[in-house]
């Protein structure tokens, strides 16, 4: 192994071992009982909400300091947010502080997580089946069928917020 391969090894375990710390300094301390199950799930559910709160860091602030953050910082900035919930009008408002300094990353780790889904870009339309009928299954006639018509809704595409909203909706 020559001295580039040794540096890539080392900086793989450097990154582990900080991931170890972060997973033992939180939810790992608090393993809930000797029963080996319910510890295996407790584990489970601690590294999927570890991986979802560097995901959410790094959406958040790509290449500030909550992409390089422990969990617990992100959680401070992110996920604890002084903010006031009002209702009204059968919806819930979350008014946000004028001076919160990280606004701008919970506006992009927002605006990220509620946007549609990108559109397929070049993807051919289906073509129909002539060996089936109008419900897809073979022989099935919509005039015979015991089930009822299928109903076409529209699709709703929610308002994408602004930076320069100081409230949410939900």
């Amino acid at each position: 192994m020559d001295t580039v391969d040794a540096d890539k090894t080392h900086r793989a375990h450097a990154i582990i071992e900080q991931v170890h710390a972060d997973l033992k300094a939180g939810p790992l301390a608090h393993l809930p009982s000797g029963v080996f199950t319910a510890n295996s799930a407790w584990l489970v559910l601690a590294v999927i909400a570890f991986n979802l709160t560097r995901a959410a860091g790094v959406i958040a602030d790509k290449a500030g300091r909550l992409a390089r953050a422990t969990t617990a910082t992100i959680r401070r900035t992110l996920i604890h947010v002084p903010a006031r919930l009002a209702r009204s009008a059968r919806r819930i408002t979350l008014h946000l502080s004028e001076a919160w300094p990280w606004q701008t990353a919970f506006d992009r780790l927002f605006i990220a997580t509620h946007a549609p889904p990108p559109v397929a870009a070049n993807r051919p339309p289906p073509q129909p089946r002539h060996d089936r009928g109008p419900r897809g299954r073979p022989g099935c006639d919509a005039r015979n069928s015991p089930l009822p018509a299928p109903r076409h809704r529209a699709s709703i595409t929610p308002a994408r917020p602004t930076p320069a909203h100081r409230w949410i909706e939900a």
